[in-house]
Formats: structure tokens, sequence, C-alpha cells
């Protein structure tokens, strides 16, 4: 889904977004912030179900971010709470049994529902802020995935906008699309032709624009590579050959071909 903060001009430290740029985006600047729940609920009616039937979860940045969207979505008249890592045990058991019950229609998490918590009958999600790290952005999307009785389908809306050069879409796609030839930047002008069966990529037009550009200008070229190399070593002082392709979806032969220039 199309998302109209711009996210070109956030800091970069150490692979990630600065997240108290990030939350000032989106909790503070107000009118900024207002403009963004807008595209949140527009999306909702087109894609999502109604209301009433929805047992989501939203992934957010921070404390503030969640408290933030549980406010904005009750406004609304759309029944959501949200948790945190340090939320009481029996604070995430209520939540969890009222959002099962329907009590509620979303839980907005910060640091919580990675991974080791099942609640099958979710059906929605929303990632409500850019997710650098595919490995966290694979477990929130398992959160979606279980099986349940009477549970058809999941929607997943993902907000994109204009992101930061260093940021990359690209490496969803082929985690999405493993089994494609094609690249990523095919597959999308395709229509995500190749997607596993029973699932379907819908990308807004602005959103496909977005994306397109941010792939073209992640290309692996000398320069690039070099960058990518000094943001882990941010993170990690020492680092395996093997991390860092892995991590950046590098191979060998771009290297290669390189170092024979």
């Amino acid at each position: 889904m199309t998302d109209n903060v711009d996210l070109r001009q956030v800091q970069w430290v150490a692979g990630n977004y600065d997240e108290r740029e990030l939350e000032n985006l989106y909790v503070f600047e107000k009118a900024i912030a207002e403009k963004r729940v807008g595209y949140i609920f527009n999306a909702m009616e087109r894609y999502c179900l109604d209301p009433v039937e929805i047992i989501g979860i939203g992934f957010c940045l921070s404390k503030k971010h969640a408290e933030f969207m549980a406010q904005v979505f009750n406004k609304a008249g759309i029944p959501s709470e949200f948790l945190i890592a340090e939320s009481e045990n029996d604070v995430r058991d209520s939540v969890k049994r009222r959002l099962v019950m329907r009590e509620i229609t979303f839980v907005f998490v910060v640091d919580l529902y990675n991974e080791g918590i099942d609640i099958p009958e979710v059906n929605t999600v929303l990632f409500l802020r850019p997710t650098e790290s595919l490995t966290v952005f694979l477990q929130q999307l398992g959160r979606g995935l279980r099986l349940c009785e009477g549970k058809e389908a999941l929607t997943v809306l993902d907000f994109v906008g204009q992101a930061h050069q260093k940021y990359s879409f690209e490496d969803r796609f082929k985690a999405l699309l493993s089994r494609t030839r094609k690249t990523i930047e095919q597959e999308i002008k395709m229509g995500f032709a190749n997607v596993a069966r029973g699932c379907s990529i819908q990308l807004e037009k602005q959103a496909q624009d977005y994306i397109l550009e941010n792939i073209r200008d992640a290309v692996n070229t000398k320069r690039n590579l070099i960058s990518k190399l000094y943001d882990l070593l941010e993170i990690k002082h020492e680092l395996k050959v093997r991390e860092f392709f892995e991590g950046y979806h590098v191979t060998p032969q771009d290297v290669h071909g390189f170092t024979k220039n």
C-alpha cells in the first residue's frame, strides 16, 4: 500500500532507520501522522474484511507508536489495544483472549509476536513500520499464516513510502518468490505470476513506482557493495564472508566481477 511518509532523508544508522526520527514522523508530526492514518483507513476499506470479521495484528515502531495507533483506531470506532515487551503476562493473555473472541479488532504491538506466539485466528496483518531485518519480516508475516477452522484467507497490508537508498525492498520479494528465475523487477511488471499457489501480491501504482526505483538504485555496483560491507561492519566488528553474502543476497560472482576490472 502507498505510504505518504517520505523516509529518504531519515538518518540511517548501523543498518537501520533512526527510530527517533521515524517515531517523530509517525506520531508527533501531527499533520503527517494524521494523513498517514487516513491512508491506512482507506487501504483497509478497499482490501480488508468487514471490521467485525477482522482479527488483526499491527506491527509498530515503538511504544508511543503502538499506543497512538490504538488510540486513533478506537477513536474511529475500531476497538483496539496495544502491547509492548514489558506488558505483564496477564495483560497479554487478556488481550489475546479478547482478540480471538472479537471483543477487540486489532492489537498493536512492538517487540512482540515476532515468534513464539500462536494465534491461528489472525486474518489481518498490518506492517506499520519499515522492517529492516528480513528474518523479523518473515516471522511477523508468519503470525498470520497459521491455519484455523473458518479462516479463508490472510490479508497483509504493507505500507510503502519513499525509502532510504540503503533500505532493500528486493530482499522481501526474493524470499516470497524463491522459486522464480526472473528478476524481481520482471516479476513486479508481470504482476507476480510466479507467486506461491493460493497467494497473490497486489501493488498500488505509486507503491510499485517507489519499489522499482529502490530496486534499480540498489543494483550491486562496486560502490554499493562497499557501502553494504561498511554497514555490516558497523554492527559486527568481525564479519564472515558468508554472513555478508547471505545478509545482502550477494553472490561470489558479483564480487569476482569487480575484482577482475
